[in-house]
């Protein structure tokens, strides 16, 4: 006699459980810290990327805090770039300072520009027409440092440019704009918020054409300028 019954199976099959484990970030060492930056005197927000902010215009000035972890070697004499570009836009505004001295003593960090630096200025206007300036002595409170505190003043830069064609009236009151500091030879680390852990900063440039070059380790923000 054969059993023409079919049998139900229930089978339970059970899923693996799969724990994924974070890498753990260690801060870099020796190196200068940048944190709590502010645009026109307003907190960056520093969740996001890039940074963000918007301020009241024009683009006046930039500050970042810079606290040195452990013993970083710093070069004798660095150069900076200030570059500021706008998105969706013809405006460019880069500045480069062919000397800059920073040092470490004590856990403060200074920067200091001698009278014989160089700044070298690169504009586009709205309408897309370039504007090239280079002068000497005219940079001692273009970037400056107070306690740990570095400022980018882009106001009196452009004051100091008052006199070359193109510059008297450039026009940084409103739009958006992404703006980057670049310092050559420095070890820098950048630290989004008091309990994150210090990244290493990026590597970018800052090129004037058929001019001066600054290629170093930078912080960029985005600036919405109203």
């Amino acid at each position: 006699m054969v059993n023409n019954q079919i049998t139900q199976v229930n089978a339970v099959v059970t899923t693996p459980i799969v724990t994924v484990t974070a890498p753990v970030l260690t801060a870099p060492t020796n190196v200068l810290d940048l944190s709590l930056p502010t645009v026109n005197g307003v907190a960056v927000t520093t969740t996001g990327n890039p940074y963000t902010v918007t301020v009241t215009g024009p683009l006046t000035k930039a500050t970042l805090n810079v606290t040195p972890v452990g013993t970083p070697v710093l070069p004798t004499t660095s150069s900076a770039g200030f570059s500021v570009t706008e998105v969706g836009g013809n405006r460019v505004l880069d500045l480069v300072i062919d000397q800059v001295v920073v040092t470490n003593v004590s856990g403060v960090t200074t920067v200091t520009v001698p009278a014989t630096a160089k700044l070298t200025a690169y504009g586009v206007d709205t309408a897309g027409i370039v504007y090239t300036a280079a002068l000497t002595n005219a940079t001692s409170n273009v970037f400056t440092s107070t306690a740990n505190v570095v400022t980018v003043n882009w106001a009196n830069a452009l004051t100091a440019l008052s006199g070359v064609t193109g510059f008297a009236n450039f026009d940084l009151a409103k739009g958006k704009f992404n703006v980057s500091v670049v310092l050559s030879g420095l070890p820098l680390a950048t630290v989004a918020s008091a309990s994150a852990v210090a990244v290493t900063a990026p590597t970018t440039s800052v090129a004037i054409p058929n001019g001066a070059v600054v290629t170093g380790q930078s912080s960029t923000i985005q600036v919405v300028v109203q």
